[in-house]
């Protein structure tokens, strides 16, 4: 029988079986050759929007959002972290060691020599995020701009602080700052609404007009911005102390970038 015959409700029956195991969304779109002619990447690559700037970035700790979902993460040790990893990333690396396991020691590195927290639970929050959000954006970045000079990237690091609210640059923080809406928002109450805060939203908002009139996301309030391209990886962090940095966490996103090859 093919799914098109089944009855909606069991179709919203086994999504519902399979989503209720992750945080995760378990379904994504599939490039058919019809709806979705193309693997995005590959057109991409092959110049499909040459041409077309593009503004692109994620915030630091996207998954921290789900972590009340994720209750046994406080709980995670080193083995346990493997295992997630493991889960999460197929294959194998060259050395033979399974990709999971890679991960973790490239994270736990990389965390430590920065002097991030380099728990289980903070590697696991850092490894998930890249995995579903940051990994993906660069690919995107660095693919386009192959072709393209008017790529940009940024990264926001904007920290919720709000007692009882989550913590950390999470994901969707970056909303009410871009829209303008820090005072009449759910989220806009988790960023905080201090004067800083509304100094970034400014800042951010002048950005992305300038990027919206003329292709290129310059504002005052921040550092100049320039085009994305290796191996400086030019990357405007977004934060209390907006700053253009080279190449951040430049190990983690070097790990995925192998494993995409």
């Amino acid at each position: 029988m093919r799914s098109r015959d089944l009855p909606a409700r069991d179709l919203v029956a086994a999504q519902n079986a399979v989503a209720g195991r992750t945080v995760v969304p378990p379904f994504s779109p599939v490039a058919d050759g019809d709806v979705i002619p193309a693997d995005p990447f590959a057109a991409i690559a092959a110049g499909s929007a040459r041409g077309i700037p593009l503004i692109v970035g994620t915030n630091l700790e996207e998954m921290k959002l789900y972590r009340f979902l994720d209750p046994a993460i406080d709980k995670l040790d080193a083995a346990g972290l493997v295992a997630r990893c493991n889960a999460l990333i197929s294959g194998a690396g060259p050395d033979g060691r399974p990709n999971g396991e890679r991960a973790a020691e490239v994270y736990r590195q990389a965390r430590a020599a920065r002097g991030d927290d380099a728990s289980p639970a903070e590697t696991w929050l850092a490894i998930s995020t890249d995995q579903l959000f940051r990994a993906g954006a660069l690919k995107l970045a660095q693919l386009h701009a192959a072709h393209t000079p008017e790529v940009f990237v940024y990264q926001f690091a904007w920290k919720g602080a709000t007692p009882g609210k989550p913590q950390g640059a999470v994901h969707a923080l970056e909303l009410p700052f871009v829209f303008g809406t820090l005072d009449v928002s759910e989220i806009g109450a988790i960023a905080g609404r201090s004067p800083a805060a509304h100094a970034l939203s400014e800042h951010m908002q002048d950005a992305w007009l300038s990027f919206a009139r003329t292709g290129a996301p310059q504002s005052a309030g921040l550092p100049h911005w320039p085009p994305y391209a290796p191996p400086r990886r030019p990357t405007m962090e977004l934060g209390e102390r907006s700053a253009l940095v080279e190449a951040p966490n430049e190990a983690e996103r070097a790990f995925w970038d192998g494993l995409s090859r």
